[in-house]
C-alpha cells in the first residue's frame, strides 16, 4: 500500500511540474500589467534593477515598479536583466518570484 501511495505522490508532483511549464508565460512591462494576472501565472519581465535589498539570502528589488523576489541571487543593482518568474501575492500585493535570470548587459 505504501508503494502505491508513493508512486501516486510522485506522479502527482510530476503532473504539477508539467502544468507549471505548459502554462503560457505573459510578457509584462509595468505594475499595471501585473494586477490582472492570477497567482502562479508565469511571466517574463525585463529592465534595469532598481532599489535592491538583501534579507538573509533573499534579494528583493524592483524592475519598472514591479517587486521581484529572488532566493540566493547575487547583487544586480543597476544591471539590465530579463526574468522568467511566477506571480505571487504577499500581504495583498502582487510580486514576481524569480525562476530564471538572464543578464543582458
Amino acid at each position: 500500500m505504501r508503494r502505491i501511495s508513493f508512486i501516486i505522490a510522485i506522479l502527482g508532483i510530476f503532473v504539477l511540474i508539467l502544468l507549471i511549464w505548459l502554462i503560457p508565460e505573459v510578457k509584462i512591462n509595468s505594475k499595471d500589467d501585473l494586477s490582472g494576472l492570477v497567482d502562479n501565472q508565469r511571466v517574463r519581465l525585463s529592465g534595469f534593477v532598481e532599489g535592491e535589498r538583501n534579507y538573509e539570502g533573499i534579494l528583493i528589488f524592483y524592475i519598472n515598479g514591479i517587486k521581484v523576489v529572488c532566493s540566493g541571487c547575487d547583487s544586480l543593482e543597476g544591471r539590465e536583466i530579463e526574468i522568467n518568474g511566477i506571480v505571487e501575492e504577499y500581504e495583498g500585493k502582487k510580486e514576481v518570484e524569480v525562476l530564471e535570470i538572464s543578464i543582458l548587459d
